[in-house]
């Protein structure tokens, strides 16, 4: 398959990008900084916000990895939006790099984690934004999308061991309570999803 991935250049864009290579995949990185990639990929470097359809065009998926600093959150809104206006009537997937913090904290769904266990601040702040990707995204039903939740600790130099559990809306947990999985069995989660199609339009999580 043809892939655009938006943030290759980041840590979790970065590794979802060499796991979509090793697999064969076609891969167009979307940067706004080609000297930051290191893989001989095909690239585009343009803002989010300044991508047209011309970029996305012979796409089958387009991954959103976009990250933003600390205190600019709401910029997952206007991205979201975008990508969603220039993905309409076309038959790219978009799959997003989500967030765990708006995930119900149990199966009664009666709260968040980013409601009872995060203080006012920042990733606060970004988990209430990323809740609202997501409705943002349920409310398009002419854009074929899916939302990656990773779990709450989410560790970017953790070992790829190749194995993960899936979820749906609420916190996946191990049997000693924690919530954890490697950006590197994220991304091999990921691209399992873009092969397999098994969550379209919807919201899921994976973990250790």
């Amino acid at each position: 398959m043809k892939l655009g991935i938006i943030g290759a250049t980041g840590r979790a864009g970065s590794l979802i990008l060499a796991e979509a290579e090793q697999r064969g995949h076609e891969i167009v990185a979307l940067v706004r900084d080609r000297r930051k990639l290191t893989s001989a990929t095909a690239c585009i470097e343009k803002p989010v916000l300044e991508l047209d359809r011309s970029d996305i065009q012979g796409l089958d998926v387009l991954v959103s990895a976009y990250g933003v600093p600390l205190g600019r959150e709401h910029e997952h809104l206007d991205a979201t939006r975008h990508l969603l206006n220039i993905l309409r009537g076309t038959s790219t997937r978009l799959i997003v790099v989500g967030s765990a913090g708006h995930l119900f904290t149990s199966s009664a769904r009666t709260s968040r984690y980013y409601e009872t266990e995060l203080k006012p601040g920042p990733l606060r702040n970004g988990s209430a934004v990323l809740r609202q990707v997501t409705d943002m995204l349920a409310a398009c039903p002419d854009v074929t999308w899916t939302y990656l939740a990773p779990a709450i600790e989410f560790q970017p130099n953790g070992p790829r061991t190749g194995t993960y559990r899936t979820g749906g809306d609420v916190v996946l947990c191990d049997g000693q309570g924690r919530s954890q999985i490697s950006y590197a069995d994220y991304a091999i989660a990921l691209i399992d999803e873009i092969e397999q199609r098994q969550h379209l339009n919807q919201l899921f999580t994976v973990a250790a």
